[in-house]
């Protein structure tokens, strides 16, 4: 996907330190609606070190990060 400019390669560095679930999560996010960009993963990122997350948080982040909203944090 990094090849075909799905996203850039610094994204895809960091999804790699994502656990392997997520990076499926992840995968098929991005063969939905198009692309993400580093500063989503490393917010999922930033997320996922607190605790675990569900496909739909996940979702949740990446939406909000990509155009403009806050993100919240749940309660785990």
């Amino acid at each position: 996907m990094v090849d075909s400019k799905r996203f850039q390669f610094t994204a895809a560095v960091e999804i790699s330190y994502l656990d392997k679930t997520i990076q499926g999560w992840s995968c098929e996010y991005i063969h939905e609606p198009g692309s993400v960009n580093q500063k989503q993963i490393s917010l999922l990122r930033q997320v996922v070190m607190d605790g675990e997350i569900s496909q739909s948080q996940m979702i949740d982040i990446l939406n909000g990060s990509a155009i403009g909203r806050p993100v919240h944090r749940w309660n785990r």
